[in-house]
Formats: structure tokens, C-alpha cells, sequence
């Protein structure tokens, strides 16, 4: 949004088709909170028309659940704070998503506020309802992994044990020998597979065992690759998550965290910490290889990650480290939605 230095709402052709037509809630206030423009979504969604609203303080139109926190926000846009803020609050059944941005008189001094919300509710559901089929195909896959290829595995390793001891009595040394390599081969074949089910749909989510879950994570990504990963939780600490639903989502936020390090960054070491404050967790991924881009694959990886803490309303910011590489942190619930 470029930056706005009108005290008054432009009133052309053009701004009126924009506000009637855009999908956007589109709020333009004055210096003292009072409503210069409201557009027909403003109306849906506040339930009061546009000539019942023009002139009066906004904060009597906002639901009293909001009333501090919005006045915060837009006082700190006023007082000269940041010329632009974003957030995302509940109203009613709805969940709104919003930027505000500072107007600005010649003196540079806030002449009001030009505010757009964005309705989220209708995409969230399918958002969630997406995820959650996601996680069904997910626990088929596991499913699959260790109850079919995993017995089948088993049952070819066990015949190339019995193959082997027969070779063996027979005095054929060498194919003996070979029929124990394959015996091997095939018994971690098996390990990997069970592994890999076990990262797919970890059992310890079920209980919202969130801490060991990362910390078999830890271990499954270490046996895999040659990065070094750390766990490092605080001491007598647990990480128990009663949402069973959102102690899934930050699982998959690290897992993406861990291969995005490992394929793209190249890190030679990942470091996992988090701690509590009340009942905000913060989970933080870093890594020592090259920052975090922007194109391609690391770009869905990016995306994923964010996908994941949207569905449980997390923040989740990714920067570069001072030392080199990238931290991932996530906090949950997120300041917005602890204060719903």
C-alpha cells in the first residue's frame, strides 16, 4: 500500500467502485476514531449501514470483546508507532484478517487510519478440512508402510536367513555368504521402513507427547543424514500438548523446519529449543548453513510451514541467524489469538 497523505478519503469514480465491489472491509477513520468511510462489506460484517456508521467513533461499532485491543492498535498508529501494523481478530464467527496503514498530513503528523480486512473464515475451513485429510492419508501411508512392506520385508529377510544356513550346510561358502548380505540388506531395508512410518504418523501425537515426538524426530532425521541435529529441551521440563490437533501441526512446522536445513540449507547442525511462558509455547528450529530463499521448492517448504501454523493460529517468523543460517520460531497460541 503506498503511502497514504490524505486527512479525507478521495471521493472519485473510482475509489466509490472500488469500495462497492472489493471483497475487502474498508475502514477509513479520522484523527479522532471517527468513520470517514464504510464500505458495503463493513456493513455485512459490523451490521450497520454505511450512513448510521459515517461520523461516529469507530470503537462504539466494534464488538466489546475487541474494544481494548483495537483501540491499542490504532492508537499506536495515531501516536506515530509503525506506519503499519497487521493482525488478525475473531468477530463473532468470524475471523478477520487486518492491515492498517497511518495517514499522513503535509507535517508528516497521523491524520487518521485506512484500515482493510480481509474475511477468512470461509478459506480456514477449507484449510483445515484439507489438513485433515492430509493427516488421514498420512496415517494410511504409515499404515501401510509398517503392517505391508514392513512384513513383507520381514518375511524375505527371515527366507534369506533360512537360505543362507542351508547354503551354508551344503558347503557353498561364498553363496552363503552372499545370501547373509542380502539377509542384512533387507533387515535394514525393514529398519528404514518402520522409521519412516514412524515419522509419517508418530504414535506419541496421539497422547500429545510433543517433546518425545521431536526428540524421535531428532534421532530418526541424525540416522538418515550427516547433519548433526540437537535437542535441547529445558531440564525437568515436558512438552504435553492437551490439543492433540495442534500438537500436530508444530510437529510437521519442525519436520519441514529439519528438511528444509537438510536439502536446502545444507546445514551441518540443527538445533531444536523451546520453552514456556503461562500457556504460550515457543519453538524455535535453527541451523548453521545458508539462509533461507525464497525460489522453488525451499519456497513451498516456506510455505508448508506457514500453512501448518495458520491452521492452529501460530506465529511463526523465519530470519536469518547473526552467526549464519536460519532459525525457524513459532509461538502458539500467538498474542491475537491467546487474547480471543
Amino acid at each position: 500500500m503506498p503511502m497514504a497523505t490524505h486527512s479525507n478519503p478521495p471521493s472519485t469514480p473510482f475509489w466509490a467502485a472500488h469500495l462497492a465491489l472489493t471483497d475487502e472491509i474498508v475502514l477509513v477513520l479520522g484523527p479522532n476514531r471517527q468513520v470517514l468511510e464504510w464500505n458495503p462489506r463493513a456493513e455485512q460484517v459490523f451490521h450497520c449501514p454505511r450512513h448510521a456508521a459515517l461520523g461516529r467513533d469507530f470503537f462504539t461499532l466494534v464488538p466489546k470483546g475487541t474494544l481494548k485491543e483495537e483501540r491499542l492498535r490504532f492508537d499506536e498508529l495515531l501516536s506515530g508507532g509503525p506506519e503499519e501494523i497487521r493482525w488478525d481478530r475473531r468477530l463473532g464467527t468470524r475471523q478477520i484478517s487486518w492491515v492498517a496503514r497511518r495517514l499522513q498530513g503535509p507535517d508528516n503528523q497521523g491524520t487518521g487510519v485506512i484500515a482493510l480486512g480481509r474475511d477468512m473464515t470461509t478459506p480456514l475451513r477449507l484449510q483445515r478440512e484439507l489438513l485433515l485429510v492430509s493427516e488421514r492419508e498420512q496415517a494410511r501411508l504409515a499404515e501401510a508402510l509398517h503392517d505391508g512392506l514392513g512384513q513383507q520385508l520381514a518375511a524375505l529377510s527371515f527366507r534369506a536367513e533360512g537360505l543362507s544356513r542351508q547354503l551354508h550346510s551344503l558347503n557353498y561358502t561364498p553363496e552363503s555368504i552372499q545370501a547373509r548380505e542380502m539377509c542384512t540388506l533387507l533387515s535394514e531395508a525393514l529398519c528404514q521402513s518402520r522409521e519412516l512410518a514412524r515419522s509419517i504418523d508418530p504414535h506419541e501425537l496421539d497422547s500429545g507427547d510433543l517433546g518425545r515426538a521431536l526428540q524421535s524426530l531428532c534421532s530418526r532425521a541424525q540416522s538418515l543424514h550427516r547433519t548433526i541435529f540437537h535437542f535441547e529441551p529445558p531440564a525437568s521440563d515436558d512438552l504435553r500438548i492437551k490439543d492433540t490437533r495442534a500438537c500436530r501441526h508444530l510437529y510437521r512446522v519442525v519436520q519441514e523446519a529439519f528438511r528444509n536445513a537438510v536439502t536446502h540449507s545444507r546445514a551441518e547442525r540443527v538445533f531444536v529449543n523451546w520453552r514456556k511462558e503461562g500457556a504460550r509455547l515457543f519453538l524455535n528450529v535453527e541451523d548453521d548453513g545458508r539462509p533461507a530463499g525464497r525460489k522453488g521448492c525451499r519456497r513451498a517448504g516456506i510455505e508448508m510451514m506457514h500453512f501448518h501454523a495458520g491452521a492452529i493460529g501460530a506465529h511463526l517468523r523465519i530470519s536469518r541467524r547473526q552467526r549464519g543460517g536460519t532459525m525457524v520460531a513459532c509461538t502458539w497460541p500467538s498474542q491475537a489469538t491467546a487474547d480471543l
